[in-house]
């Protein structure tokens, strides 16, 4: 041990084996916040769905959640309608639950008779189901002026509703500048590991950096695993500004593809029917062109929508990811 050369080996492989450690201990953490948030998942069932009202004032319409106690409705959340027509609420796993919407006109939080007012899930046979074979239930309500409450909804929404923000935050069109911390390499991180938590603090949705512009074409960013929008800031500021104007989708990427997708499509249908562009281009990475692909079939083979003229991904694993062990020449 007194060769100096030996010496200084011997210091290097113990430092070769702490950053193994640490870096061990890295992943290990990693994983288990991923183990926490699949167990809140697990246990976390979501009603989603979009509200078809004429009036312009849409800020006003109140939907509620009632769930089956004994054949009894009972109110468990109320909450303002989302940007555009949508709604999200989470909710645990039970064997049933209602949805009533109206438009609150006169402001008291309360349903008044004459208000517009419309159901999802009643009578009883329609109640939206949540359990762990199906963990998420949608639903189209339509108010009508003239539309008819079940009575034994009247007296719980006679009475002054406390109304919170909604759980998941959802944007479709929200302008955002690209430096907002929302779009940060962190919450790419936090959306990969923990997609759960992320959902809860920072939503999902289609961004604009500015106003729409029917003169330009939408090119729609879809970032991968980890990804997130300040990623793309190279190409952003190289492309043309006065052909292009540059969207966004914000999303956990630790959910499920299908999840991704489906919130992607519920997402573009509003913005569609809010903008009616005639082309959108789709530039995505890694898994993120899965989710691209995904929707943009499930957008010609359901909605008939064939707006997307053009779709570019890079390293996309479209035959999924070689796992085979390598051999080391």
């Amino acid at each position: 041990m007194g060769d100096p050369s030996m010496r200084l080996l011997m210091r290097a492989s113990l430092v070769l084996v702490a950053a193994a450690l640490v870096l061990m201990g890295c992943v290990f953490s990693k994983f288990s916040q991923l183990e926490e948030n699949l167990q809140s998942v697990a246990g976390t069932g979501a009603l989603t769905g979009t509200i078809k009202y004429r009036a312009s004032r849409r800020a006003r319409v109140i939907v509620t959640v009632f769930q089956d106690k004994h054949g009894v409705p009972e109110l468990a959340s109320a909450g303002r309608l989302l940007e555009d027509d949508f709604f999200l609420f989470l909710v645990p796993p039970g064997p049933g639950y209602f949805l009533v919407a109206f438009d609150d006109r006169n402001g008291d939080m309360a349903y008044t008779p004459g208000e517009a007012v419309g159901s999802c899930g009643h009578p009883q046979p329609r109640m939206l189901k949540v359990d762990t074979s199906r963990l998420y239930a949608r639903c189209r309500i339509t108010l009508l002026k003239r539309g008819k409450l079940p009575a034994s909804f009247v007296g719980p929404l006679a009475q002054p509703q406390t109304v919170r923000r909604q759980q998941v935050p959802l944007a479709a069109g929200e302008i955002a500048d690209l430096g907002d911390a929302r779009f940060s390499e962190q919450y790419g991180e936090m959306g990969l590991w923990a997609p759960f938590s992320y959902l809860k603090e920072i939503g999902a949705g289609v961004y604009f950096l500015e106003p729409y512009d029917p003169r330009k074409i939408p090119v729609l960013f879809i970032g991968g695993a980890g990804g997130y929008p300040q990623e793309w800031k190279y190409l952003v500021e190289h492309m043309d500004r006065g052909r292009f104007q540059p969207w966004f989708y914000l999303y956990p990427s630790g959910a499920r593809l299908e999840t991704a997708s489906r919130a992607l499509s519920m997402f573009m249908k509003s913005l569609h029917r809010r903008y009616p562009f005639v082309s959108v281009h789709v530039v995505a990475h890694s898994m993120g062109g899965l989710v691209a692909r995904d929707f943009i079939v499930r957008h010609l083979r359901i909605m008939k929508h064939d707006y997307v003229s053009l779709f570019i991904s890079f390293s996309t694993p479209w035959s999924g990811a070689d796992m085979r062990p390598r051999r080391w020449a």
